[in-house]
């Protein structure tokens, strides 16, 4: 003992015998009930079995309680598997106004295409009422977007882009009109420029893909002016391809230069 301090009394040490002794009896009253089984938690059997094995509350589960955690999951499942009304109107009205959204769409495009088709069809039929003005306009196309071009990319330099798809776009569309009526246009040059021309269409064949088409046979007086047909033929398709990418250089070609300034 340190200076300064009593040395502890018989008191003390009785205090302090009294206090250990309290401790170890209520450590062993917890450890009793925490090995202890409840009353009923037991079969018979299971009693039997654990005063054989020497076991207790600590090292052995009874079944009633692995019955019960067993039991559990499966009556937390049912209560999750009933919808709540709730929740299943809103999952309804999602659903239905995902269809709705879906037909107003597909509705849209429906008359888009018709809308398109239609447009389609009055160009087609003014093609071929004026044939030889639009194969002029195609022709001319490049040149006019080039100067249409480099005057209104001077003012706004963000109309190259819809310029160029806009002027593109037309090209193509002559091209494909040109394609499929070039018969016309060969009748054209042929019954006025080419001596004795004559073309004879058979009946409807059918070729290797399934496709339908028509065979003509063209004559003429002479083989050299059936040989420039068979030319000018090779030349349109020719067109066909390059004059929407001249239409294209032409254009960005009309803003490089507009931006560059003289």
């Amino acid at each position: 003992m340190s200076k300064g301090k009593e040395r502890p009394t018989k008191d003390d040490l009785e205090q302090l015998g009294e206090a250990l002794q309290k401790m170890t009896e209520r450590q062993q009253q917890e450890w009793q009930q925490a090995t202890e089984f409840k009353a009923g938690e037991l079969t018979p059997e299971e009693e039997q079995f654990v005063k054989r094995e020497g076991l207790n509350a600590l090292n052995y589960i009874p079944q009633s309680t692995l019955q019960e955690h067993a039991e559990s999951p499966r009556t937390s499942q049912k209560e999750r598997a009933q919808p709540d009304p709730r929740h299943k109107l809103s999952e309804r009205n999602r659903g239905v106004a995902y269809v709705l959204k879906k037909a107003f769409g597909i509705t849209v495009w429906v008359l888009v295409i018709g809308f398109s088709l239609w447009l389609l069809g009055i160009f087609f039929d003014a093609y071929r009422a004026h044939t030889w003005g639009f194969i002029a306009l195609w022709f001319m196309l490049p040149i006019f977007a080039y100067y249409i071009t480099h005057a209104a990319v001077e003012g706004n330099p963000s109309a190259a882009r819809s310029l160029n798809v806009s002027f593109v776009a037309a090209s193509i569309l002559l091209s494909f009109a040109t394609l499929f009526d070039y018969d016309q246009v060969r009748d054209s040059i042929g019954e006025h420029y080419v001596s004795g021309y004559i073309a004879l269409r058979g009946d409807v064949e059918y070729g290797e893909n399934g496709q339908p088409y028509r065979p003509t046979d063209v004559y003429t007086d002479h083989w050299y002016s059936k040989f420039a047909l068979w030319l000018l033929e090779w030349f349109f398709l020719a067109a066909c391809v390059g004059l929407p990418i001249l239409t294209h250089k032409a254009v960005r070609r009309g803003a490089r230069n507009a931006l560059d300034g003289p």
